[in-house]
C-alpha cells in the first residue's frame, strides 16, 4: 500500500475546488478548535482517534451542512465536523448489541463523511487495533457497514483528487463484493460553481 500524505492530498482537492467549484470550496469550515467536542471524540475511541482523521480535521473541521455545494466528496458525501462525528457515533453505538457489532456497526468505527444528518449513511474509518486499522468503509443504515473501500483516508483523498484532475470515477467505486446493490461509478461535474458527482 502506498503512503499518502493527508495534508498534501487534501490540498489537491481544495486547490481544485477553489478554481473549478468555488462555492463548494466556500463551504469548508476552519480548523477544529480545542473545545469539548474535539476532546470527546479523541476520548471516545478506545484505540485513539485515527491520526489521518485528526490531521484532516485540524485543516478543516468539516463542511458547513447548510451551505450549497458542501456535499462535494464522491457520491455526494459531505465532510463531517467534530460535533457531528461525536453525535453520529453516540447514536449508532446506542443501537449496537453483540449480534450486530462489527457487522451492522462497530463502536470503533469513526464516521467522517455523510450524505445526510442522523444515523443514515456515512464513510467511516476502522479504528480497531489490527491489520484493518485505518481502512475506510461505507455504512448504509439498511445493510450495515462494508469494509474494503480504501486502505486509508489518505488513499481515499488521493483517489478523489485524481478523479477530479483526470475526470474519472474514483477507483473504489468498483466496490468490494459485499457492497450494497446500486452502488455505481460516478464522475465529477461542476454545476453553478458546485462540484457534484453524476452517474
Amino acid at each position: 500500500m502506498a503512503d499518502h500524505d493527508v495534508a498534501r492530498e487534501w490540498a489537491r482537492i481544495v486547490d481544485w475546488l477553489q478554481v473549478m467549484a468555488p462555492r463548494s470550496a466556500a463551504a469548508l469550515r476552519g480548523p477544529v478548535g480545542a473545545g469539548d467536542g474535539w476532546v470527546n471524540v479523541r476520548r471516545e475511541c478506545a484505540a485513539g482517534l485515527p491520526d489521518e482523521l485528526a490531521q484532516l480535521l485540524e485543516i478543516h473541521d468539516g463542511a458547513d451542512r447548510d451551505a450549497r455545494g458542501a456535499a462535494f466528496l464522491p457520491h455526494g458525501n459531505r465532510l463531517m465536523c467534530v460535533e457531528e462525528i461525536s453525535a453520529f457515533r453516540t447514536a449508532a453505538n446506542g443501537l449496537v448489541d453483540e449480534e450486530v457489532a462489527g457487522y451492522w456497526w462497530h463502536p470503533e468505527w469513526v464516521p467522517f463523511a455523510t450524505k445526510s444528518e442522523g444515523v443514515t449513511d456515512c464513510l467511516f474509518i476502522d479504528a480497531r487495533v489490527g491489520p484493518g486499522r485505518g481502512h475506510v468503509g461505507s455504512f448504509f443504515d439498511e445493510s450495515g457497514g462494508e469494509l474494503g473501500w480504501w486502505p486509508s483516508v489518505g488513499a481515499f483523498l488521493a483517489d478523489t483528487a485524481g478523479a477530479l484532475e483526470e475526470v474519472r470515477p474514483v477507483a473504489a467505486w468498483s466496490p468490494p463484493p459485499s457492497a450494497a446493490v446500486g452502488v455505481r461509478p460516478v464522475l465529477p461535474q461542476v454545476t453553478d460553481d458546485i462540484l457534484v458527482w453524476q452517474r
